[in-house]
């Protein structure tokens, strides 16, 4: 059976601004705040350097002790002018001074950082992530906040101090050192900071022990933003353009990486299928993973349940024709009321501030809701209110969203701490053809907690049920195979979780990843892009290139490390090319290290 995915390539995950509308009809059930400021984005500010001159009065630049003041010089890859800082850095009064922040200063601008390369190996070395790329200052430059390559945060005024992703610590590989051009999306909210690198999200922070409000009030205040200047480093050589600054959260449309909208989806498709040789892979997930490639526990909500009506959002998610949104989270609640629980939101796929946003349904857990197509005769739930409130603190909820043409099906599990178990469902059909059925999720009086693998829109299946390989291990190689997988472009990661079983009579004796043409195997026009085996080794056409291979994998216990392995295998695609991470836990609970892989040229 083949399983196609394909998907608009401008689609992504993305954190998005409150909706005026929603905000009404909720104040139809529940009381209005009154005196709440609606938090609308806006676009302040945007510098492009399609001049051969800058408007001093907008742009100032100066030059580090025996660097070069910044110029403006043409730009083949972009095929434009920009910003080229070696030596020096440019200051601008701060735009954000003539509009006042609310909830969040975003950023977006493309960047290139030159790659560096050992002299002996002329491999390159780790790209510059000590130096700032933006900062905000005061007049005096005794109060700072800046950021990274690395994602690294710093914030130091009268009102306090706050770190994270520090690279003395940590790297996060925010930016590759490719010397390529890159385009970052920039969310300082009041709950934290986000950092987006080319569609994918690369940096999530959700700090409840420091006021975060504190650095949007900041960026918002002082008097001057910094490109290249702000950190104790002086930063190495790089270029950038189209820098924007906005009023609250950005989402979709603006962190989509310009210029990849709609060419995606006209290239070839690829085929994806997992095979094995002596061992057997137990498949659990295979789909689009939004979260996967940072891992961890997420939180949709403050841990105190303190969060107001129409505040705090999950991603939001899109889902394709014939497919299914598997969401399995953990609710907690205040219990102050039935409502104080989780809410899912469907609706027409356009931002929550945009023009023509269209609520098709709102559901909340406690099997009330209201939208264009809401119907209550929909519905179905064998809940007990006597106890509802109680139970749903601390259950762990199943959602399904299953998406047929323009017929929605949400399912939900609730497994109370107490084992009680609670069924909801609801359906709708829409009167108009959907192109975007867009979803996310939010909360009132409550929080929700998952884990990154814990959201895959693809297939779920149950423990045994997805066997590649006989579980005596004993499969010959090129003999057990996976379902295809047709991949076009990704805007979530696509992902193959699985168990990993072997014989461990050999390395190679594991999981075995193929990439090839859109053809049946063997068939006309079958070709095999590139083989990876789990033992960081592989094979394919022209363009397979084992340079580009990496993995830290001790090969003295490899073979034990691998039988029950906890797999997950990570694919990104954009344009011709294609990037594997495979992140393995051992069965008692070793992380072993990414193993990573690119292929240029499809």
């Amino acid at each position: 059976m083949k399983k196609t995915w394909k998907w608009p390539p401008y689609l992504i995950a993305a954190l998005l601004i409150l909706s005026f509308g929603s905000c009404e009809e909720w104040g139809q059930m529940d009381p209005p705040a009154g005196t709440d400021v609606y938090p609308k984005k806006e676009k302040v500010a945007e510098f492009n350097f399609d001049t051969d001159e800058f408007d001093p009065q907008v742009m100032q630049t100066y030059a580090y002790s025996g660097g070069n003041v910044p110029e403006i010089v043409n730009d083949a890859d972009l095929g434009s002018e920009v910003l080229h800082l070696n030596g020096g850095y440019a200051c601008f009064s701060n735009p954000m001074l003539n509009s006042s922040a609310q909830r969040a200063v975003s950023m977006t601008f493309w960047v290139k950082q030159a790659q560096t390369l050992d002299e002996s190996t002329q491999l390159p070395l780790a790209n510059d992530v000590d130096g700032a790329l933006v900062s905000f200052q005061n007049e005096t430059g005794t109060q700072r906040m800046f950021i990274t390559a690395n994602g690294w945060l710093k914030y130091e005024a009268v009102d306090g101090e706050y770190e994270a992703n520090n690279p003395s610590e940590a790297r996060t590989g925010m930016l590759p050192n490719d010397g390529a051009w890159h385009y970052v999306g920039l969310i300082v909210s009041n709950d934290g900071y986000t950092v987006y690198v080319d569609n994918e999200k690369k940096v999530e922070k959700n700090e409840s022990s420091f006021d975060f409000s504190k650095i949007v009030q900041f960026m918002a205040s002082v008097s001057y933003l910094y490109i290249g200047y702000g950190s104790d480093a002086q930063p190495g050589e790089m270029w950038v353009d189209e820098i924007t600054v906005y009023r609250n959260e950005i989402g979709t449309s603006e962190i989509t990486r310009p210029g990849t909208g709609g060419g995606g989806s006209n290239l070839p498709g690829i085929n994806f299928f997992l095979t094995t040789e002596g061992g057997y892979l137990d498949i659990r997930a295979v789909g689009y993973c939004p979260y996967i490639q940072n891992e961890g526990t997420r939180s949709i909500g403050a841990a105190d349940n303190t969060a107001a009506w129409w505040t705090v959002f999950s991603d939001y998610m899109t889902v394709p024709d014939e497919n299914t949104l598997n969401w399995n989270f953990t609710n907690y609640t205040n219990g102050s009321a039935n409502w104080c629980n989780w809410v899912i939101v469907f609706t027409n796929g356009k931002e929550r501030d945009a023009e023509g946003y269209t609520e098709y349904v709102v559901l909340r857990a406690d099997a009330y809701g209201w939208g264009t197509y809401y119907n209550a005769a929909n519905m179905t739930h064998n809940y007990n209110f006597d106890t509802f409130a109680a139970d749903m603190n601390g259950a762990k909820v199943q959602l399904k969203v299953t998406r047929d043409g323009n017929n929605v099906t949400m399912t939900t599990v609730t497994t109370t701490e107490g084992g009680t178990v609670y069924n909801y469902d609801y359906h709708f059909e829409t009167s108009e053809d959907i192109e975007d059925l867009g979803v996310f999720l939010t909360c009132e009086g409550a929080h929700l907690t998952f884990e990154s693998e814990d959201v895959v829109i693809g297939e779920v299946f149950e423990p045994g049920s997805y066997l590649v390989g006989a579980t005596d291990c004993t499969a010959g190689f090129w003999t057990a195979f996976s379902d295809y997988s047709t991949v076009q472009d990704t805007p979530y990661p696509f992902t193959y979780i699985f168990y990993n079983y072997t014989n461990q009579s050999a390395n190679w004796c594991n999981w075995i990843l193929a990439c090839t043409t859109e053809a049946e195997r063997n068939g006309e026009g079958y070709v095999e892009h590139f083989i990876l085996r789990a033992d960081a080794y592989g094979w394919g056409d022209a363009n397979y290139n084992g340079a580009n291979i990496t993995s830290s994998f001790d090969w003295n216990t490899f073979t034990s490390d691998m039988n029950g392995a906890y797999c997950r295998i990570i694919l990104v695609r954009e344009d011709n090319r294609v990037d594997m991470t495979a992140k393995t836990r051992t069965a008692d609970g070793r992380d072993l290290g990414d193993y990573t892989f690119f292929y240029e040229g499809l």
